[in-house]
């Protein structure tokens, strides 16, 4: 189990005057909740989004950063240290880690770290740290326990009549392997890993009159933490620089059906950390946001477009009707495809 050392200290201190440090080191950057993003100032990229920072993690160090165009991170270091290297090397190449901790000294008062005493506090939150880390480790996807397509298949009849009767395709329900199971009396959606290889969890949709919920994730399945379709859509979003966010698989199978592959479902009217890590990830510059047209779909919009307003160029095309799902062929190909040719054509 690591120990909380006085350069652990040292990064708390820095994180708790972070924009200070930012400002003096030139940075340009937002504050978004308990996230600062940016254009990584290190190999001063325009994806307003790559540079991510997390300063008042609760969770596990402080100071965690990330780029996720270049990756910065891995040449220089995760942490606060290893981001201030990065931008110190830019004026001095190969700034040596030692030079960085005397620089944060200077910086927050001290001669050196031998000023800086531990306390009591300090190890039991470093304790606390440690545990969650550990946690977080034992709970990470792995094939143990989760279902290869070859199982899922032998349990669900495929295609699902429920789907058949809104009128999609028998093809598009193969694709994604929708299918009724009887002991749930329910249309089982599997939720696919990012790499295609098995599942990691399933959706539930209702289909006998009066049951509820209408939709029932599998046990252990955390939504915040996946995009639905990203197993498919990944490619054409890093080729396009755009995704589509949707809020059900529905929406996402009615626009494949019309030849529209870079849209990911969110399971609900806003957007998470997790969810935002992955499409920054894939270098994305443009979103089309496509919620239901409800009351909960605008308020979602609105929460999306203050997360990511600063980062990404964000669309809002006006949907007839209730949802994605519900669209007409002719909306689809008339008005919400070329707009997303257009959005496309910017960076192709």
């Amino acid at each position: 189990m690591a120990k909380y050392t006085k350069l652990n200290i040292l990064t708390d201190l820095g994180c708790d005057v972070i924009e200070e440090i930012l400002d003096e080191l030139g940075v340009t950057y937002q504050c978004k909740s308990q996230r600062i993003s940016g254009a990584c100032p290190i190999h001063e990229g325009n994806n307003g989004g790559a540079f991510n920072m997390y300063p008042q993690n609760q969770r596990g160090p402080r100071g965690i950063w990330c780029c996720y165009t270049h990756g910065c991170e891995k040449k220089y270091g995760k942490n606060l240290v290893g981001f201030i290297r990065g931008m110190l090397s830019k004026e001095s190449a190969n700034t040596s880690y030692d030079e960085v901790v005397r620089w944060l000294c200077r910086f927050l008062g001290f001669n050196s770290l031998n000023d800086i005493k531990i306390s009591p506090q300090d190890e039991e939150r470093q304790g606390y740290v440690n545990t969650y880390e550990q946690i977080m480790r034992w709970s990470r996807p792995s094939q143990n326990g989760h279902w290869k397509r070859e199982q899922i298949l032998s349990k669900l009849q495929v295609p699902a009549q429920f789907y058949l009767d809104k009128k999609y395709s028998e093809d598009i329900l193969y694709m994604y392997d929708v299918g009724y199971y009887p002991p749930y009396n329910r249309v089982v959606i599997p939720i696919y890993d990012d790499d295609y290889k098995f599942a990691i969890g399933f959706t539930k949709r209702a289909v006998g009159k009066g049951q509820q919920p209408k939709w029932l994730h599998s046990e252990g399945f955390n939504a915040n933490n996946s995009l639905y379709n990203f197993w498919f859509s990944r490619k054409e979003i890093q080729n396009t620089k755009t995704a589509i966010l949707v809020e059900g698989p529905g929406d996402v199978w009615r626009l494949e059906e019309n030849g529209i592959h870079n849209s990911v479902a969110i399971f609900k009217n806003s957007i998470s950390e997790q969810q935002i890590y992955k499409l920054l990830n894939c270098e994305v510059m443009s979103i089309i946001v496509m919620l239901d047209n409800d009351t909960a779909g605008h308020k979602g919009a609105r929460q999306i477009h203050g997360e990511l307003s600063s980062f990404v160029r964000l669309f809002f095309p006006t949907i007839h009707g209730g949802d994605v799902g519900e669209l007409q062929k002719d909306h689809i190909t008339e008005d919400i495809l070329p707009l997303i040719n257009q959005v496309g054509d910017i960076y192709g």
